[in-house]
C-alpha cells in the first residue's frame, strides 16, 4: 500500500509539474507521461523475462521515470537487452502516431510523435549513465575490454 501511495505521488507531482510549466499545452505533455510508463514497462518485461526480481517503476518529477530492477542480470548481454528494451517499447507508440499523422495530418499529433521520437533517442544515445545508452555504452565497452565496469554491490536502476 505504502508503495502504491509513492506510486501515486509521484505521478501527481509529475502531472503538477507539466502542468505548471506547459501552461496551455499541458496535454501534450501529460500524454508524455504515458510514454515514460510504457518505456518503463519494457524494462520490467525484459527484467522479468530473464527471472530478475523488480520493484515496479516510478515516475520521477522533470526527469521522467525509472525501473527498479532488484537484481543484477547474470550476463552483461541481459543488461544490455533490457537497456534497449525500454526505447524498443517506445517504438510501436511512435509509429501509430506518425501512420495516423499520415491519415489525419494533424500538426499536434505529427508534434507528439517528433518529441517522443526525440526523447527516445536522446535516452538511447546519449551516453551517460543512468540513461539506457550509458547502460548499454558501459555493456559495449565491458565486453571489449573483457571486464565489469559497473560494481556489482547494488541492482542497476
Amino acid at each position: 500500500m505504502k508503495q502504491r501511495l509513492i506510486w501515486l505521488a509521484l505521478f501527481a507531482a509529475s502531472v503538477a509539474w507539466i502542468v505548471w510549466l506547459a501552461g496551455p499545452y499541458w496535454l501534450f505533455f501529460v500524454l508524455t507521461l504515458g510514454m515514460i510508463g510504457l518505456h518503463e514497462l519494457g524494462h520490467l518485461a525484459a527484467a522479468k523475462y530473464y527471472g530478475l526480481a523488480t520493484g515496479g517503476f516510478y515516475f520521477i518529477p522533470g526527469l521522467g521515470g525509472a525501473a527498479l530492477i532488484k537484481e543484477w542480470p547474470r550476463e552483461r548481454w541481459q543488461d544490455f537487452v533490457i537497456a534497449y528494451a525500454g526505447p524498443l517499447a517506445g517504438l510501436p507508440q511512435i509509429i501509430v502516431l506518425l501512420v495516423l499523422n499520415f491519415w489525419l495530418d494533424s500538426p499536434p499529433v505529427s508534434s507528439l510523435a517528433r518529441f517522443w521520437a526525440l526523447i527516445n533517442l536522446f535516452n538511447l544515445l546519449v551516453t551517460v549513465m543512468p540513461l539506457d545508452g550509458g547502460r548499454i555504452f558501459v555493456d559495449i565497452l565491458s565486453k571489449i575490454f573483457g571486464i565489469d565496469l559497473i560494481s556489482t554491490g547494488s541492482a542497476p536502476t
